[in-house]
């Protein structure tokens, strides 16, 4: 009787011990998502694309062809894209019966990241992405191209967590500030007769206007999966906006996302 006694109270204190390290600090280390919104770029390329090829000095049946091809292409082309990003965050435990945590966490991504990812894996990934060269009968030109961009998202959250011994779930309001910037280059080189009509089609593509920033609130709900020390950990979020900057593309944040990665706690 006594040794059953014992182990009762030996497995209570086992669970509470587990319990209670589930809500001890932690950090995580995973690949936080949120999405962008195109659907106004989107709808602006088309005459984009008119104006490229006016400065081009296209002709107008050769001109219609190519809008005709390049709104076909629009039409199927998706209009919320997600933005991945490398991050980790930091949990602190409070001793409140309303709020367990606060945790705050960031994430970056940018081109030199992703160049460095991909030489460790043996990957190349050619700088730049265009070099081209023409040469024929009274015309030689060349151009190069590449892209850098840059994005970045911080966040800090309350959170209030329910624990199963290996199953963990998480409500959470948080506020949370996203970036971003697309920076494409293309230098053409033409013969002086051409180069008017060339820098001015480049400069009809706007391409300094690939930019985006939001400042906002979100509703969290998280799921973790493991032993409370180690876990495996996917939030969602709904996102609310009260403050956004776009650049002459219209690019905005939209208004959800999530998270996956590995808890470790302490």
């Amino acid at each position: 009787m006594i040794g059953r006694s014992l182990r009762g109270i030996l497995v209570a204190f086992v669970v509470f011990s587990v319990s209670s390290l589930a809500s001890a600090t932690g950090i995580s280390l995973g690949s936080p998502f949120y999405l962008i919104d195109l659907s106004r770029a989107v709808a602006k390329a088309p005459g984009v694309a008119a104006d490229v090829l006016a400065e081009l000095e296209v002709p107008e049946s050769d001109a219609a062809g190519i809008l005709a091809d390049v709104e076909a292409a629009l039409a199927d082309f998706p209009t919320i894209l997600p933005v991945t990003l490398l991050g980790g965050a930091l949990e602190i435990s409070l001793p409140f019966d309303v709020i367990d945590t606060v945790r705050l966490s960031a994430g970056i991504l940018n081109d030199g990241l992703v160049r460095g990812i991909a030489d460790l894996l043996g990957a190349e990934i050619p700088q730049p992405l265009i070099d081209q060269e023409w040469s024929e009968p009274g015309f030689q030109g060349a151009v190069t191209a590449d892209v850098s961009f840059s994005t970045s998202w911080v966040s800090v959250e309350a959170i209030k967590r329910f624990d199963l011994v290996f199953l963990g779930i998480d409500l959470g309001l948080g506020l949370d500030r996203m970036e971003g910037k697309i920076t494409p280059t293309v230098e053409p080189e033409v013969p002086p007769d051409y180069e008017d009509r060339i820098f001015a089609a480049v400069d009809a593509l706007h391409l300094g206007g690939l930019t985006w920033s939001s400042l906002g609130v979100h509703g969290l709900i998280g799921f973790e999966l493991g032993p409370p020390f180690l876990r495996l950990a996917l939030d969602g979020r709904v996102y609310l906006p009260f403050s956004q900057t776009t650049g002459w593309w219209g690019i905005e944040v939209a208004d959800w996302g999530w998270t996956l990665g590995l808890v470790v706690r302490f």
